[in-house]
């Protein structure tokens, strides 16, 4: 608790971080203001944070190890995936191998196994041969001896080599999903578009967390190519992937799937179908509101769907919601007709007056009862004589007007 307020006390000094010059900004406010503003909004944002914390030394890197009490701690994952991604780039030795050692010293003092593996996991990308002492004292670990030896064959020297002979049969214990979305952020910063097909790939990862993360990534290098592939990899996808895609499509308004994701109302996983109602509401799309309509009329919509589809149509404009709720109310299933005479009471739509009155003299008495309902909103003084012996006749189970 104590390095969650140290954060949260960073971050509020970086608010003054403008009235200072850069010659007296400190390790600490360089630190914040980076936490702050990760994950980078561009390239050239990133390359800047980074120079920042690197100019911070060793002191920068212990600060900001000391607040990484666990993986979920999303920025400073970002800033520790992000920075060891940065010094690994040719001509930042120096940068390299102070950061490998800061990284040494917090592997040391952590007791945490997950964050001790996210730590060798840093060392695998940026370690060099300063690292191979540290990394052997874990070799023996039950938990941490094959993260070691991943990291000493990815360091590659004839000193680590020396300590793992062999390079078949190693995993990675590494079950922090944060820690893996950190490193994708990293090196989609070091790839720059060129990691859009690794990005795509990562769509069929089974985290949802990470698919997201993946979907957020790749929004700088959105445009027709990109979309193209996202439907591509639509098509093909799982029904959880599916409506992370769609939902992803629709907010990004990306018109050139509509005809794709209109396909995927009605679909058999309610999921899907949810999912592609509310991308097509939000984009507009003319074709949407009839569709959604058949999915509310029908008799075996499941009931989550069937209310998705009704929220759906109250979020649309136009008349074309009031006229559909009406051919709903008259053919519609009777779940779907309840849904439709509470959208009809809800757009006050007096014109189809003559429909509700009618609804109330059905036999399904949850049809009838919402029928009811919807009048207050609906009559007006042209519906007064067909009011009149409803008023007398209410009961049985029915509400009075």
């Amino acid at each position: 608790m104590k390095k969650i307020l140290l954060l949260l006390v960073l971050l509020v000094m970086a608010v003054g971080v403008q009235a200072q010059t850069a010659a007296g900004r400190t390790a600490s406010t360089k630190v914040s203001d980076a936490l702050g503003l990760m994950p980078a909004r561009d390239q050239a944002e990133f390359g800047r944070l980074m120079d920042d914390l690197v100019s911070t030394g060793a002191e920068g890197i212990d600060l900001m190890t000391s607040m990484f009490e666990d993986t979920n701690n999303v920025p400073v994952s970002y800033a520790l995936s992000g920075w060891a991604a940065y010094v690994s780039a040719p001509g930042r030795e120096a940068a390299r191998k102070s950061f490998a050692e800061g990284i040494a010293r917090a592997l040391k003092k952590s007791g945490d196994p997950v964050v001790q593996a996210y730590y060798i996991r840093l060392l695998q990308r940026c370690g060099g041969d300063e690292s191979v002492p540290v990394l052997a004292e874990y070799l023996g670990d039950g938990q941490l001896g094959d993260p070691a030896r991943c990291a000493l064959l990815a360091i590659g020297t004839p000193a680590a080599r020396a300590l793992v002979p062999e390079e078949t049969g190693l995993t990675i214990h590494y079950d922090a999903p944060v820690g893996r979305i950190a490193d994708l952020y990293a090196q989609v910063q070091r790839k720059g578009e060129s990691a859009v097909p690794q990005l795509l790939k990562a769509l069929k990862n089974s985290d949802r967390a990470y698919r997201n993360a993946a979907l957020r990534f790749i929004q700088p290098y959105l445009g027709e190519p990109v979309y193209n592939a996202l439907v591509k990899e639509l098509k093909k996808a799982k029904p959880e992937v599916k409506s992370d895609i769609i939902t992803y499509l629709g907010l990004q308004n990306a018109q050139s799937a509509l005809p794709v994701i209109l396909s995927y109302i009605g679909d058999a996983d309610p999921e899907v179908s949810t999912a592609a109602m509310w991308a097509a509401t939000r984009m507009g799309a003319p074709e949407a509101p009839a569709a959604i309509a058949a999915v509310m009329s029908d008799g075996q919509t499941p009931d989550a769907v069937r209310e998705a589809a009704r929220d759906c149509l109250l979020s649309t404009k136009g008349k074309v919601v009031a006229d559909l709720a009406a051919a709903a109310v008259q053919d519609g299933s009777p779940a779907g007709q309840v849904d439709a005479l509470s959208i009809l009471s809800e757009r006050r739509a007096t014109d189809k007056a003559d429909i509700v009155l009618a609804a109330t003299g059905s036999n399904n008495a949850e049809v009838a009862t919402a029928a009811y309902a919807a009048l207050q909103n609906v009559v007006g003084t042209r519906q007064l004589a067909a009011l009149y012996p409803l008023v007398g006749s209410a009961g049985g189970g029915r509400p009075p007007l």
